[in-house]
């Protein structure tokens, strides 16, 4: 009785892995949830804070005048940054502003994914600034951005990253 017992343990735990493996997140997954989001965002949908993870980090490396990178990044909030994702939308929409994505590279990092990419503004067609988002899955499943790192050339973050570090 004992060993038929151990059997049926046993072919459940299997049938639960092959289950659950099913269900695994893969490479294609993470690669048509990003084109979503980048069809979102250049399209200036209302949804596209859904893409988020709710404790997202978003960092942005200013790219110096002189073609230099700022060792610190700029840190922004999630809610804050949701708030002006909204605010620069009218403005973005109004000159056509969109990102293009090209070299995607897709990682897999523990349970997440890192998509890099170059990316290239519709304003600045002949730049290539770094990218990455982190992407994996919520406490429900749903798959979500957890990290978005991108380089631009805007130099008005620099005012607020030497804020960030107390001035310095």
């Amino acid at each position: 009785m004992k060993k038929i017992y151990n059997l049926l343990l046993c072919l459940l735990v299997g049938l639960c892995l092959n289950v659950s493996s099913a269900f695994a997140v893969t490479e294609q997954d993470v690669k048509a949830f990003f084109d979503k989001y980048v069809n979102t965002a250049n399209s200036y949908q209302n949804t596209l804070s859904n893409f988020y993870a709710t404790n997202a980090k978003i960092l942005r490396y200013v790219i110096q005048k002189d073609g230099t990178v700022y060792p610190k990044p700029l840190i922004v909030g999630t809610t804050d940054y949701m708030g002006q994702l909204k605010i620069n939308a009218k403005l973005a929409k109004l000159r056509n502003y969109k990102n293009y994505y090209k070299d995607i590279k897709i990682t897999k990092i523990g349970n997440d994914f890192k998509v890099s990419a170059n990316r290239t503004p519709s304003t600045s067609p002949n730049d290539k600034m770094k990218a990455h988002f982190v992407i994996g899955t919520d406490a429900s499943g749903k798959l979500v951005i957890k990290e978005e790192m991108m380089q631009t050339r805007e130099q008005i973050f620099l005012t607020q990253i030497k804020k960030q570090q107390g001035g310095k």
